[in-house]
């Protein structure tokens, strides 16, 4: 029992910290987008659909936005 909570906790965690690291990166495409290479990426991310909803529920993003 033990062990099985210490493998859900890992999951919980490591894919929190996954999700957290994608997020940083959609930052950096955003801040980059005036860029050739932003906007190519940004095309990445808008052919996808899941990258598109982890694109917009962004919550690190919006709270850089609220604080601008």
């Amino acid at each position: 029992v033990l062990g099985m909570l210490n493998r859900m906790s890992g999951v919980i965690v490591g894919g929190s910290i996954s999700l957290i690291i994608v997020w940083l990166f959609f930052i950096v495409v955003t801040l980059t987008y005036t860029l050739d290479a932003g906007r190519m990426l940004m095309g990445m991310i808008g052919e996808s659909q899941f990258l598109l909803i982890l694109y917009k529920i962004n919550p690190i993003l919006k709270l850089i936005t609220m604080l601008r």
